[in-house]
């Protein structure tokens, strides 16, 4: 029909031909001839379907075409029966063919799963009921699809948002990118943005020059293209992008994992994305600590405060503290339905209630895949770590109850305690030593001047100060 349009690079109109008797047919370039009728329909057949799986094509249209095409080479049964034979093939050469491209990895099981299936054209036929005398020709406003399902995955760096970005991009239906960082940054500076909150050309030269943006963004001229025809809103702009990575990936739904900037940001986050779901990943505070002090990035997050060189546990604790109180003052107020709190433990010591869970608030179908993300990729070996490996989720991996000193763990809880309680962490010290607490004070004291929430350090005695440190220094960094 005149109204069904498909658009495939297997399709060009120079090798669709129509024979004599008004028969169509694929031209074959190397015999110069048109090839076996139930061959070409298996291919086109196939290759439609991937479209509807890259994200590009919808079911409905897919389907219209694909009959379109059988009604065109008016198959027999005999032709039908050897179409589907040669679909399944299709469909398999298909599968090894993407297999070994990573922007389209994630369609191979999917195409392998449908091995067997009715081919499109087999699909029900809507009814077209007969439409009504017309009436006086009015405006009409056009359709809006519906925006696909947008997540974030954010948490205070040394959490495990690693862990889990790799096993949400595991579902079959869901694509993660790593690490965006520029929605909130741009959403908070007024040069970025006119009045009306419309994109600016130079945002976009500012942008376009970051690798977080172009390796998940829409080539510039489709962009400036829009821009050309009419303002473009933030908020607009932010679900286009994502949406454009989304149909890269071949997935219905997409999302992010930031750690910091965004979560300290969620206000900001939810203003720019109101619909999108937030999973604010929790891990006791002090194997935060313990991972944060081992960690060869350090200076990239808690190593990067003047105060780590004095002190790095209270840094740590005052940093983790600063991270995770954000998430929770600012997340919670959204309610259930958009921001969703899950410890790390839980996610170790059960992978896959978890993301069952997870795909319930998400609205997702459960896929056993998120639990064995790492199949056929961990690689354990001597100094890698857990991340680098692809280990799977490994309980104890980090466990301040064994590996970390006493006046560590102390220093820690006197700075952070308060927030450990009222997440339901264990406290090793109820009671903190006047020494300690003497410190902990002037430490919290410099951490708030250094990060601009303003108060005068306190004065310790240095005696407290010189002994303190030593204990701690003695400790070591285990």
């Amino acid at each position: 029909p005149a109204e069904t349009t498909v658009i495939h690079r297997d399709f060009y109109d120079k090798q669709l031909v129509i024979d004599n008797c008004d028969r169509p047919g694929l031209l074959d370039f190397d015999t110069l001839s048109t090839g076996e009728p139930a061959l070409d329909l298996a291919n086109m057949l196939g290759h439609l379907e991937l479209r509807v799986l890259q994200g590009l094509c919808s079911h409905t249209t897919a389907a219209e075409a694909a009959r379109a095409f059988l009604d065109g080479y008016a198959a027999d049964e005999a032709t039908q029966a050897r179409t589907r034979a040669y679909l399944d093939a299709t469909r398999l050469r298909l599968a090894i063919l993407y297999a070994f491209w990573p922007k389209w990895a994630a369609l191979s099981p999917r195409l392998l799963a449908m091995l067997g299936n009715a081919p499109l054209s087999e699909a029900t036929k809507p009814r077209i009921p007969i439409p009504p005398a017309p009436a006086p020709r009015r405006a009409r406003a056009k359709p809006t699809p519906m925006p696909c399902p947008l997540v974030f995955v954010v948490g205070c760096p040394r959490s495990g948002t690693t862990l889990l970005e790799r096993m949400m991009d595991a579902h079959r239906d869901l694509a993660m990118t790593h690490e965006t960082h520029w929605i909130t940054k741009h959403a908070k500076r007024r040069r970025d943005l006119t009045r009306n909150g419309c994109v600016r050309p130079e945002t976009l030269d500012r942008l376009y020059s970051d690798y977080r943006f172009t390796r998940m963004a829409p080539p510039r001229e489709t962009i400036d293209r829009l821009l050309a025809e009419k303002p473009l809103k933030y908020v607009k702009f932010v679900r286009l992008v994502f949406d454009h990575f989304r149909r890269q990936q071949g997935k219905a739904a997409v999302g992010d994992k930031s750690t910091g900037g965004y979560l300290r940001n969620l206000a900001k986050l939810h203003t720019v994305c109101p619909d999108a779901r937030i999973i604010h990943l929790i891990r006791d505070g002090r194997s935060v600590c313990l991972s944060m002090l081992h960690w060869p990035k350090a200076a990239r997050a808690a190593g990067r405060f003047a105060m780590w060189e004095v002190d790095p546990v209270a840094t740590t604790a005052a940093w983790w503290q600063w991270h995770v109180r954000a998430g929770i003052e600012q997340g919670r107020p959204l309610g259930e339905h958009l921001c969703r709190e899950i410890r790390y433990e839980s996610l170790v010591a059960d992978p896959a209630g978890e993301c069952a869970a997870l795909c319930e608030f998400l609205g997702l179908e459960p896929d056993r895949a998120m639990a064995e993300f790492h199949a056929g990729r961990s690689r354990p070996a001597p100094g890698k770590s857990a991340n680098a490996a692809w280990l799977p989720p490994t309980p104890g991996l980090r466990d301040w109850r064994t590996q970390m000193p006493p006046e560590h763990i102390e220093m820690f809880e006197a700075i952070a305690g308060e927030t450990l309680a009222e997440l339901g962490y264990e406290r090793r010290f109820p009671r903190i030593s006047p020494s300690v607490a003497a410190l902990a004070a002037e430490r919290t004291a410099r951490w708030e001047q250094e990060v601009g929430l303003g108060r005068t350090p306190p004065r310790v005695p240095a005696e407290i100060v010189v002994s303190t440190h030593h204990e701690i220094s003695q400790g070591g960094r285990s």
